[in-house]
Formats: C-alpha cells, sequence, structure tokens
C-alpha cells in the first residue's frame, strides 16, 4: 500500500523501487523461525511477532477499509485538483 501511495504521489518508477526495497513477509516469518530454532527468541516472542506480521481476517478487513478510505480521498483530491486549474 505504501508503493501505491508513493507511485501515485511521485512516480510509478519510484513506486517500484519502494517495492523492491521493501522486505517480504515470507522472508520476515522465516527470519523469525530461525531465531526461534537457534534459541534467539522464545515460543511466546515467536507467535507475537508472528501475529503481527499475518493479522487475521478482522484485522485485515479493518486493514483494507482503512487503504480503501485514503485512496478515495486521493482521488477524490486529484479531482478536485484538476477541476480548480
Amino acid at each position: 500500500m505504501v508503493a501505491l501511495i508513493v507511485s501515485m504521489i511521485f512516480s510509478p518508477l519510484i513506486g517500484a523501487i519502494v517495492v523492491s526495497l521493501s522486505e517480504k513477509n515470507t522472508e520476515t516469518a522465516m527470519k523469525l523461525k530461525i531465531s526461534r530454532d537457534a534459541n534467539l527468541i522464545t515460543e511466546d516472542e515467536y507467535q507475537n511477532s508472528l501475529r503481527k506480521l499475518i493479522p487475521n481476517q478482522k484485522d485485515q478487513a479493518d486493514t483494507n477499509r482503512g487503504y480503501l478510505a485514503i485512496a478515495a480521498i486521493i482521488v477524490l483530491l486529484f479531482i478536485l485538483i484538476r477541476c480548480v486549474n
């Protein structure tokens, strides 16, 4: 979502750079698993971090609604600016 907003504000090329630099959730989950297996973090820390990384369906739905609202506001502002000019 951050890359989408950056692309809308700056350019698609900069958005693509943001996407390529961002770490994927699967990579982070794998690093957490390795840390847990090496006893660097406890099982509780692992589970809590994993829950933050992979939200449940209700949290994901709330997040999606928030993103949709932000996107709608950006589109409306874009239209308003175009109409004023």
